[in-house]
């Protein structure tokens, strides 16, 4: 049984029943190819916050806003690159652990 996930924030789960050896090539693509487009979802949710980022960056200095909510945004935007580099790092282990065991 393989469980295919689609979506990264709306999260479609199917589990699928084949008669696949569990050596056979189509397996082995299978194994790699989820985590890459795991880590593939994750880059367009983060393209997609940087550009948020971004434009409220220049809008909090462009409005003369206080030096309170730029510090709360640089906090925010701090944890959101901290957050971002764990879940890459462990897609990265992810990965590397698929290659190694197939290999």
């Amino acid at each position: 049984m393989l469980t295919i996930e689609e979506g990264y924030l709306n999260k479609e789960v199917n589990h699928v029943i084949y008669n696949v050896q569990e050596n056979s090539n189509a397996t082995k693509a299978l194994l790699i190819i989820l985590p890459i487009n795991k880590a593939y979802q994750l880059w367009m949710v983060t393209i997609i916050f940087l550009t948020f980022y971004l434009s409220c960056f220049f809008f909090i200095i462009f409005s003369g806003k206080s030096r309170l909510y730029l510090g709360l945004y640089l906090l925010i935007l701090i944890v959101f690159i901290l957050g971002d580099l764990y879940i890459h790092k462990e897609l990265i282990e992810e990965i590397t652990n698929t290659l190694d065991k197939i290999n």
